[in-house]
């Protein structure tokens, strides 16, 4: 396993990002993958860049984009379809599952004009709240929505059974596994 990770400087969210690259890290050690901390990608002609937080290639399950939000329960005021209202953050509101599809389409948009790479590989999606149980989750009834994304939480990443899920959600399953 290669792990890369950028210079991040003192950005927010950094610490609930490192939270999550941390168990990334210990799970995906024994596996044969790599995995960038901000894997930068840069529009067409340069014009604006954007950030994956985790971009994990493993052999076995294909590209997963990970967007790391570092909110407690009480900041998150609402969910209406994608968009997320917050409450004491550095932002009013967002869409995190949309902002890694994005990111995601991005990056695979380059990866499969290539002839060979052309729908050979599984990708997903998934968010991680390293700062939220999956019972406060639940408590808020969030887990209800029929718009809810994939979440790894904070009881998550102490659990290596829960990584077993990444392959179970998918955006597009090529249900081979990548080769060398």
């Amino acid at each position: 396993f290669l792990f890369i990770q950028a210079d991040i400087g003192n950005k927010p969210g950094l610490k609930a990002e490192l939270i999550v690259w941390n168990a990334m890290k210990e799970y995906f050690a024994a596996r044969d993958s790599f995995a960038f901390l901000h894997y930068p990608m840069f529009n067409q002609e340069f014009k604006g860049k954007r950030e994956i937080d985790i971009l994990i290639v493993d052999k076995e399950i294909g590209l997963s984009v990970i967007e790391v939000k570092g909110l407690k329960i009480d900041q998150i005021e609402s969910i209406q379809g994608p968009v997320w209202n917050y409450r004491d953050f550095y932002e009013e509101q967002g869409s995190p599952y949309l902002q890694a599809e994005k990111q995601l389409d991005m990056l695979c948009n380059r990866l499969e004009k290539n002839p060979l790479l052309y729908r050979t590989f599984s990708k997903r999606v998934v968010l991680a709240l390293p700062y939220i149980t999956r019972s406060e989750w639940e408590s808020i009834g969030f887990h209800r929505l029929l718009h809810a994304p994939p979440i790894l939480f904070k009881d998550d990443l102490s659990e290596a059974k829960c990584f077993n899920n990444l392959s179970n959600c998918y955006i597009y399953n090529s249900g081979d596994a990548l080769n060398d």
